[in-house]
């Protein structure tokens, strides 16, 4: 029995890309470094550390853990400066609050599912801190309480946070992603994938539905496939 509507922050709900892309840049740039949008579209999905070690790899800077650090915290405060001063309730894409209302109508609980450790401040920002039941993202250790997966993406820890604290099984629920990666993520739990993006179509074969825009979805028809896909629940 479906139980859960989880949704991915970035893409789904606003679009935090930018102002990542715009802190990375100008902490980059301190290096002498062109972060250009080529290569963060191919690195964006990776952690914070990843990130900072892939662009000086490629060019060519030699760093060590402390030089990590402290891009990546120049980073995130940058960051967090911006999503503060720059994001509002304007900012949320348009039929998300409708989906939203209509799940908890349904009795539905609603989730927001997200890699990024400064979720709740965007949320916040956002004016959505009332709209969802739970708010999962990854911490930085087990003493946070975050569940702890061998080799498991910032994603996979948190739907296993979700799917601990909430006693819901993945199987009781549908999960509305914008990229490949979250897509896998929600297969691997066996949650009810959907892919909402006009990027590509070959990614969204991976999903159980897709949708070329958050405009477009219609939480009846989802609901509908899932049991269609799901007779037994």
């Amino acid at each position: 029995m479906l139980k859960a509507i989880l949704f991915n922050l970035d893409g789904i709900i606003t679009n935090l890309s930018t102002y990542n892309y715009l802190s990375w840049k100008s902490v980059f740039s301190h290096y002498d470094v062109n972060l250009d949008e080529d290569l963060w579209n191919e690195i964006k999905d990776h952690s914070r550390t990843t990130i900072a070690k892939l662009v000086l790899k490629k060019n060519n800077i030699e760093y060590d853990n402390l030089i990590i650090d402290k891009i990546c915290n120049e980073k995130n405060e940058l960051y967090k400066s911006l999503i503060a001063n720059e994001l509002s309730p304007t900012n949320v894409f348009p039929n998300i609050l409708n989906i939203i209302t209509e799940a908890k109508a349904k009795d539905l609980k609603v989730c927001v599912i997200s890699h990024s450790k400064n979720a709740k401040i965007a949320i916040e920002r956002l004016g959505l801190s009332k709209a969802f039941d739970f708010v999962c993202l990854p911490k930085e250790n087990d003493n946070d309480g975050i569940t702890s997966l061998i080799g498991a993406s910032p994603i996979s820890n948190s739907i296993a946070e979700f799917l601990k604290i909430s006693g819901i099984t993945g199987g009781e629920c549908i999960g509305i992603e914008s990229t490949e990666e979250g897509i896998l993520e929600f297969n691997l739990f066996n949650i009810f994938s959907v892919y909402v993006s006009n990027y590509s179509h070959e990614k969204s074969l991976k999903a159980k539905m897709s949708y070329s825009s958050v405009v477009d979805l219609n939480l009846n028809e989802i609901i509908f496939q899932y049991y269609t896909a799901n007779p037994n629940e």
